[in-house]
């Protein structure tokens, strides 16, 4: 009996060896660690700054000994950052993340308005746009993918959202209609406005991370040439 050909490599683990071949062309190798669950959050964080920054070992060692001033660390030392808090508003919430968003690769604007909102850029290989809206008791939080009319396949495409809505339990996937007119599709997240700093800047990292997946999930289901920025981040620039 003659031998079946191989299958066909999956459409996620494509995905996957596109992701670790980008990093690999940055220079990037990976490295193996076995750590207690309560380090997962500060070890990613760790991650995160030393694929972006090129502190020399010794000094990065030596500043996480004597200040403690990784990414989630330096959030967590001052009791401000993690104590509840009264209910955000815009101005007073994009003021508090600022001595914060450096450390963790951002940049931040507030767009005046009748309902102000924060745009926050992410630096992760290129820019990623994620919009922050607080009303009343929530605070709204979003990265764009692609607009309906860059979709070629629209009922696989929502196939496949509701598909990674249960294995992305932090964020999810869905439609918005904008000013215009367009129908958006958007990974967003939700927590309350009383929120202490960390936990909002937690939820714009793992936001930010899970978009970049997402990105990478819907591709073949878009057309030749569908022009946002979760794309051309997740496709490395």
């Amino acid at each position: 009996m003659p031998d079946r050909p191989p299958s066909p490599p999956s459409p996620q683990a494509l995905r996957q060896a596109r992701f670790r071949e980008r990093l690999k062309d940055r220079g990037l190798k990976p490295v193996t660690l076995h750590v207690r669950p309560q380090y997962h959050s500060l070890l990613k964080s760790l991650e995160k700054r030393m694929q972006r920054d090129n502190t020399p070992p010794s000094l990065l060692i030596a500043e996480i000994d004597s200040t403690m001033s990784t990414p989630l660390a330096q959030t967590t030392s001052a009791p401000s950052a993690v104590a509840p808090h009264a209910a955000w508003t815009a101005r007073p919430l994009f003021d508090a993340l600022q001595p914060y968003l450096t450390r963790y690769g951002m940049t931040a604007e507030l767009i005046d308005g009748a309902e102000p909102t924060i745009h926050i850029v992410v630096d992760d290989d290129g820019e990623l746009d994620v919009t922050m809206a607080v009303s009343g008791e929530q605070i709204f939080v979003s990265v764009p993918l692609v607009t309906a009319d860059d979709v070629a396949d629209i009922p696989g495409l929502n196939d496949a959202c509701l598909r990674m809505n249960p294995i992305n339990p932090l964020s999810n996937l869905g439609i918005v209609r904008q000013a215009d007119g367009r129908d958006v599709y958007i990974v967003f997240g939700e927590l309350s406005s009383r929120s202490p700093v960390v936990n909002v800047l937690e939820e714009i990292r793992v936001l930010a991370d899970n978009a970049l997946e997402a990105a990478e999930a819907i591709a073949p289901f878009l057309g030749a040439h569908a022009p946002l920025a979760a794309m051309s981040v997740a496709q490395g620039g």
